[in-house]
Order: C-alpha cells, then sequence, then structure tokens
C-alpha cells in the first residue's frame, strides 16, 4: 500500500487482511488514521481516494469496501503472440 497526494493505491486489495480493510474503512469514513505502537499513539488526517488492483482468481472484494470503489475494470491479456506484441511495443513507444 502507499499514499500520495491524497491517493491510497493498494495492489491485490482483495488479498486484504479483514482487520486491515476496517482500519482502511474506519479511516475513510472518519477522516483520520491512528498509529499506535508501543505505547505511542499518532493520530493524523486520512482524506483518500482509494485505488485498488487486484485478481477475481484469488478472491472476491468484501462487499463494504467494494461500496468505497466507483469504478471497476477489466483487463485481459491479448491470447495472441502479434497482438502481445503489438501492445507491448505500444507501452514502451515515447512520443
Amino acid at each position: 500500500m502507499g499514499g500520495w497526494a491524497g491517493i491510497l493505491y493498494v495492489d491485490e486489495v482483495n488479498l486484504l487482511d479483514d482487520g486491515l480493510v476496517d482500519v482502511v474503512l474506519d479511516s475513510a469514513a472518519s477522516g483520520w488514521n491512528t498509529v499506535e505502537r508501543e505505547g505511542v499513539s499518532v493520530s493524523h488526517p486520512a482524506r483518500f481516494i482509494m485505488v485498488g488492483s487486484g485478481s477475481e482468481e484469488e478472491g472476491e472484494l468484501r462487499p463494504q469496501l467494494l461500496d468505497r470503489f466507483g469504478l471497476s475494470v477489466q483487463v485481459k491479456a491479448p491470447t495472441r503472440p502479434l497482438l502481445s506484441l503489438a501492445a507491448t511495443r505500444a507501452g514502451t513507444t515515447v512520443c
């Protein structure tokens, strides 16, 4: 997970531990995050847009977390070698 300029990106969002999902949802709802460790507690503003990626084959997203995403896009890899090569070249072209 990483946060930058109000964006929280979570890779493999569907594999997050339930406890961590609860923390993210609470922070999103309240606008605050509290980190506690070894008797030290620090709270800070938590205003972010969540962006996530994951694979349906590895598990479903919890409904509470799914509600936080306004857009879902399915991406499939090309199955034909020439299409795959064209996609790779297009992605590396510098204008």
